[in-house]
């Protein structure tokens, strides 16, 4: 089990495989970087970084509203701290929303972007079960909350 500080946070991380090129992925809402450990042979011949987002898994929260802005500056201060220049960046559901904001923010990390079962947008009725979801989560989990815009 690898923790790191990223930006005053620990952050817990590890690092799968081997190959020239790395794949960074994110996991989705109430998750944590076991959502990936079973996937990573179906990739070889990558390095593989999986982490627990802010707030979730073993990784530090804070008190208060997290924004997908603030998870995008997470992962480029954990590409930092492990001298990882850039990577394809890989996210499901949220950790796509996650990715997405990412590759706006810091392109210049983004080899490539891969999104699994995520969106751009939502509906009202989808924002309202996710919100619901948070809820739930956040009841369990008093260091995360989830920023209502």
């Amino acid at each position: 089990m690898a923790f790191i500080d990223v930006k005053g946070r620990s952050v817990h991380y590890e690092i799968h495989g081997e190959g020239p090129r790395t794949i960074v992925w994110t996991h989705g809402i109430g998750s944590s970087l076991e959502t990936w450990k079973q996937h990573l042979p179906e990739f070889p011949g990558f390095r593989h970084v999986i982490y627990s987002v802010r707030g979730m898994g073993e990784s530090q929260g804070i008190d208060g509203p997290v924004r997908l802005e603030d998870w995008a500056s997470d992962l480029d201060g954990l590409m930092e701290a492990l001298d990882i220049p850039s990577a394809i960046i890989a996210g499901h559901s949220m950790g796509g929303a996650i990715s997405q904001r990412f590759v706006i923010d810091y392109p210049q990390r983004v080899e490539a972007l891969l999104l699994l079962s995520t969106s751009s947008r939502v509906g009202a009725a989808l924002e309202a079960a996710w919100l619901r979801q948070a809820e739930e989560i956040e009841a369990t989990n008093p260091h995360l909350a989830a920023a209502r815009r």
